[in-house]
C-alpha cells in the first residue's frame, strides 16, 4: 500500500464517519479507541483483533505480528496518519474535522501527497445533506 493509498482510505473513512473514536482511560483522559468505526487507523486493523490493538495506545506500539507487513514497512507514516486523528480529539477540539483537516493537509504537504480526497469528500457528503 502506497503513502497516497492509506492517506486516502484514512480520510474517506473519517469524513464517512463523521466522527471520531475515542474513550476516557483510567486516568480520566480522553484517549482514541481502535474498538471505534470513527478510529484514523480501522480500515487497517485486520478483523477479529480490534480488541487486542486496543490494549495499546500508538499504533507503534501494537506487536508487528499484529500489524499488517504494509504498516510494519512505513511504521511512522502510520503513526502521523493516526497523530493527526488523535491530536484533536486529546486536545478535546470542538469542530474536531476542522482541526484534522488542517493537520492531514500539513501531512500532505510534508509528503508530498495529493489532498484533494477532502476536498472531494467533504463536497460529496454536503451535497448528500
Amino acid at each position: 500500500m502506497t503513502r497516497q493509498e492509506a492517506f486516502d482510505t484514512t480520510a474517506r473513512h473519517l469524513l464517512t464517519t463523521g466522527e471520531p473514536s475515542y474513550c476516557q482511560d483510567d486516568y480520566g483522559l480522553t484517549t482514541c479507541s481502535y474498538l471505534g468505526s470513527g478510529c484514523a487507523l480501522r480500515p487497517f486493523i485486520p478483523e477479529g483483533i480490534e480488541e487486542e490493538w486496543e490494549a495499546y495506545g500508538s499504533v507503534h506500539m501494537v506487536p508487528e505480528k499484529l500489524r499488517p507487513d504494509y504498516i510494519n514497512e512505513d511504521i511512522y507514516f502510520f503513526q502521523e496518519l493516526q497523530i493527526a486523528h488523535d491530536g484533536p480529539v486529546n486536545v478535546g477540539a470542538r469542530n474536531w474535522e476542522s482541526e484534522w483537516l488542517i493537520k492531514m493537509r500539513q501531512l500532505a504537504t510534508r509528503y508530498r501527497l495529493d489532498d484533494s480526497i477532502l476536498d472531494q469528500q467533504q463536497k460529496s457528503l454536503t451535497q448528500g445533506e
